[in-house]
């Protein structure tokens, strides 16, 4: 989450470049106003907001649109709480019903029986709206009376009501809010002594907050903001340097969500100053990310959900083990091999594991050619590999200097080998064991799929351990093809004139973005779909995407911005070359982060097998690499191959001589195209050329 997002209510925040989140996750961009509350009847948090073409909007907790409000000839400029919005004009809206009153001042609020606002007219007369209508009306108030939510209102006199019963007089200030703990209106008010105290519905000296510092703004709920920028629970100091802040209860407790000075986002309960963190979606600002909720900074300190974990760390790499449900990270720490579970550091120590050999995750290590499992080498003449587990046990894919694929289960070496299936003659492959001839005919592993097809790309989605392939038929329709089947999905939805661009997703020329039927975004100038083996809710299917403004982000499924590039956006105008990678220039990044420069091209691709993402590319000086995710540029060097060779994915080249390479190993001639692809272990399908 970028560190100039503001606090804007419950747990969200919105940055001044429109982008909306909740506790660190990006759920909306393009936002010109919004609103964070507590909606006790559903018992979460909601946000409703507006977007730049006047549409409003509400949010549940990190769903981006719950609901849309969209009036026919009407845009809003102003989100409220409470489903509440505003026009230019000052008219006021209940979803996308409009309130026949005029407005002069207003106050939304909620609570147990439904949503309010309590409105002063242009006319003087003050009422309590029960959504769009008016639930009650005091003719008795003073026509100066404001509105301060929760039914109170404040007289320029200083008298305080609460409806149309005075409460307390001498009021400098005063804020109402409700409490849902409790289920009553309540009043935090500063008399002309100074002393800030709580009213209880007409009932006033309820609380008093002798402690509290002397001329604090009131931010309701008991919490207070100075003018130095502290914040106050009651009477005692929670945090300096606030730069934002919003409080609200929930069913339990008091909260405030805030942004200190230094970039970080917390949230207070009570007087406890950091009950919840999120810091770049559970990580320290400018940390990398390396996955399973740990992340790493440039200072070598390892964190798991925003907690230091150690320091001293030089490579981690983070990931998931569904038999024990547990976090772990691999990691070198002054040269030793450690595991981090959870918070917990050296837990054990690989001892033996060479210093600075790859870490592949799951316990596995290569150092040079021979393949480590948890401090002891198991396999000696391995090129690459690649660390994943199923449900019971850790694994690692790994290729040999033969080029033969083996995979390994924890310390046994041998566990499987891996073939391939067939390659029809006379195709172009499309990736995933699809291929695509002339005339049309779309196969799989020499399986007839579909004929009339102008257009295909095939992908492997780990989830369920299955090949798809998306493609155009003669009529113009879209396809969705698993493996073989026989009654594809068809999405009639998609435009004629779009093109896949992988894992369900389809890009129009206009910029209309594509999941399936579903139009998920506008304004997109390029982007990338792929599959992984989803870690997080929802589906696997995943697209990285720039939107016209420069601005990248990540889709997932039919979610538009599943995540962001932050913080530090991808640079504007970089290319997206697949798995989260951008090109811009000669500069590689991954996601928001940098990985190397000097690059001549780059081909990004997802480890099937793992939560990892690679990219092979060549720098500008004809040596090739491999890239994992930004935490190592150099995770794996290739042999020299021929000038302009091109990477096509999952370790394979192709040369302008038509020779195929497998991590710089020559392995094919006279090849006419390629897609390389991660089943596991690493595939390519190829066309070859052959003397009729």
């Amino acid at each position: 989450m970028p560190n100039d997002a503001a606090a804007v209510g419950a747990d969200y925040f919105l940055t001044p470049s429109g982008e909306l989140y909740w506790q660190g996750r990006l759920i909306a961009t393009d936002v010109i106003s919004a609103s964070g509350w507590w909606f006790r009847t559903w018992n979460e948090q909601v946000c409703t907001y507006v977007t730049r073409d006047g549409v409003g909007y509400q949010a549940g907790n990190e769903r981006p649109a719950d609901q849309t409000f969209r009036p026919t000839g009407v845009a809003y400029v102003k989100a409220l709480t409470s489903d509440y919005f505003l026009t230019a004009d000052n008219t006021l809206y209940w979803g996308a019903d409009k309130v026949n009153l005029q407005i002069d001042k207003v106050m939304t609020w909620n609570d147990s029986g439904g949503t309010h606002a309590d409105v002063r007219t242009a006319d003087g007369k003050l009422h309590r709206l029960w959504d769009r209508g008016i639930e009650e009306s005091y003719p008795s108030l003073p026509a100066d009376a404001v509105p301060l939510g929760n039914s109170y209102f404040l007289t320029s006199a200083g008298s305080l009501y609460f409806k149309e019963q005075l409460v307390v007089t001498g009021v400098a200030d005063a804020v109402g809010w409700y409490d849902s703990k409790d289920q009553g209106s309540r009043a935090d008010y500063r008399g002309s002594d100074g002393i800030v105290r709580r009213a209880h519905r007409e009932q006033p000296n309820q609380k008093t907050y002798t402690d509290a510092p002397a001329g604090a703004q009131l931010l309701g709920f008991g919490y207070f903001r100075t003018s130095t920028n502290e914040l106050w629970f009651e009477g005692t100091l929670v945090a300096p340097g606030i730069a934002s802040v919003g409080a609200w209860s929930d069913n339990d407790y008091f909260y405030a969500t805030y942004r200190r000075t230094d970039g970080q986002a917390l949230r207070a309960r009570g007087a406890t100053p950091n009950q919840s963190t999120w810091i770049a979606g559970n990580a320290p600002l400018n940390a990398n990310l390396i996955g399973a909720r740990y992340a790493l900074d440039s200072t070598g300190v390892l964190y798991f959900d925003g907690q230091g974990v150690t320091n001293g760390v030089t490579g981690a790499v983070g990931w998931y083990f569904r038999n024990n449900d547990q976090f772990y990270a691999d990691y070198f720490k002054n040269g030793v091999a450690e595991r981090a579970a959870g918070t917990v550091a050296g837990n054990p120590v690989y001892g033996g594991t060479p210093s600075g050999a790859a870490l592949l995750g799951y316990g596995y290590f290569l150092a040079g050619t021979d393949l480590w499992y948890e401090g002891a080498a198991i396999r000696t003449g391995v090129t690459s590999g690649a660390g994943w587990a199923n449900g019971q046990d850790p694994f690692c894919d790994y290729r040999t200097a033969d080029l033969a694929s083996y995979r390994a289960k924890r310390a046994i070496p041998q566990d499987a080998v891996w073939t391939t299936g067939l390659t029809p003659i006379g195709s172009e492959p499309r990736g995933a064991d699809y291929y695509l001839s002339g005339d049309g005919v779309l196969s799989f592993r020499g399986t007839l799929v579909a004929t009339g097809v102008t257009e295909a790309i095939g992908w492997m989605n780990p989830q369920v351990d299955r090949q798809f392939a998306d493609y155009r038929g003669a009529q113009g329709n879209a396809f969705l093809a698993d493996q073989t089947s026989v009654n594809p999905t068809i999405y009639n939805s998609v435009p004629s004139d779009a093109v896949a661009v992988g894992a369900g997703y389809w890009l129009t020329p206009g910029g209309a973005l594509y999941f399936g039927n579903a139009s998920i975004r506008t304004g997109v100038a390029t982007a990338r779909g792929w599959a992984e083996f989803a870690q997080e809710s929802g589906p696997s299917q995943l697209a990285t995407y720039r939107v016209a403004t420069g601005a990248a982000f990540r889709a997932r499924g039919a979610a538009a911005a599943n995540r962001s590039w932050a913080p530090g956006l991808t640079p504007l105008g970089a290319k997206p070359v697949g798995a989260g990678f951008f090109l811009l220039g000669d500069q590689l990044y991954w996601g928001g982060s940098f990985v190397v420069g000097s690059v001549q091209v780059a081909t990004g691709w997802q480890d099937c097998q793992d939560d990892v993402q690679f990219a092979d590319y060549f720098k500008t000086d004809g040596t090739a690499y491999r890239a994992r995710r930004a935490v190592n540029s150099l995770d794996l060097s290739y042999a020299a191959m021929p000038a302009g060779t091109e990477p096509v994915g999952a370790g394979y080249f192709l040369s302008p001589d038509k020779k195929l390479y497998f991590q710089g190993a020559l392995i094919a001639q006279q090849v006419a195209s390629a897609a390389g692809w991660s089943n596991p272990p690493q595939r390519a399908a190829y066309a070859q050329i052959v003397a009729c």
